[in-house]
């Protein structure tokens, strides 16, 4: 069954069609008879597992947070975050529920695990795996436990401090390991700390009330600090995407004969 999620008219993805070279999360489904003006809808193999609507839509939530944090990771503007989206079957094009991407009622709760982790089971083709730095951490959302809680984080929270603070954590790394990892500095990890904990700096946008150390010296803005670590993060991906493992799971589900 291929599921299908509607899409704004104003966004264009022209741009975007080899974001995910591979399909791992997403692809993108252009409507062949509109003529007047183009319609895009965003659609997954990992929705075509189910037979079941509700569990599609279900299914369409959560990959819409995976998606909006891999697009906050690459500064490229999030898609879904536009309140209600409709669903629809596409065999015949018809509409089968709604969801929002955005946390409501008292029983949602941020879904961990997002997609199913047997995704290598049954997600397989006949072409090779094309590698490049977005279509790797698409993969590795999937591979990758760490990267794909980080891509979630963004997802559900957007960028701010607690999130930028939660994904360095993520990263679970000493400050020794990410200075030798990623060629950076302690200088900069403390300026990062040191604000993203400090009630005084930053108020109720910090991630912590009561701090007792001191404001650090130099201090970090927010784009200041989005930068550093999502430059990290994409740096964590690009090691991760070189690891063996990585390219055995990739070749066992890219056969190209």
């Amino acid at each position: 069954m291929t599921w299908i999620i509607e899409l704004k008219r104003d966004i264009r993805f022209e741009n975007l069609q080899d974001f995910d070279p591979n399909w791992l999360l997403f692809g993108i489904m252009v409507d062949p008879y509109r003529d007047d003006i183009t319609d895009y809808f965003l659609t997954s193999p990992h929705l075509e597992r189910y037979r079941d609507a509700p569990a599609a839509v279900n299914t369409a939530r959560d990959l819409s947070l995976l998606i909006n944090g891999v697009f906050e990771i690459f500064a490229v503007e999030p898609t879904l975050h536009m309140g209600t989206h409709r669903m629809l079957c596409a065999e015949p094009l018809r509409e089968i529920g709604r969801f929002s991407v955005w946390p409501a009622g008292l029983e949602f709760t941020m879904p961990y695990s997002a997609l199913d982790e047997g995704w290598v089971n049954w997600r397989r083709t006949e072409r090779e795996f094309r590698s490049t730095v977005s279509g790797n951490f698409c993969a590795l959302c999937l591979h990758s436990k760490k990267i794909r809680n980080i891509a979630l984080t963004f997802g559900y929270l957007g960028v701010n401090w607690i999130s930028l603070f939660s994904a360095l954590e993520h990263l679970d790394l000493s400050d020794r390991d990410m200075i030798e990892r990623y060629g950076i500095t302690n200088a900069q990890l403390s300026a990062f700390r040191g604000t993203a904990n400090n009630f005084s700096i930053l108020g109720p946008a910090a991630r912590h009330g009561a701090w007792r150390g001191a404001p650090p010296r130099r201090q970090t803005t927010l784009a200041e600090a989005r930068e550093f670590v999502m430059g990290l993060v994409r740096r964590e991906a690009q090691i991760l995407a070189q690891q063996p493992e990585f390219l055995d799971a990739m070749t066992l589900i890219h056969r190209a004969d």
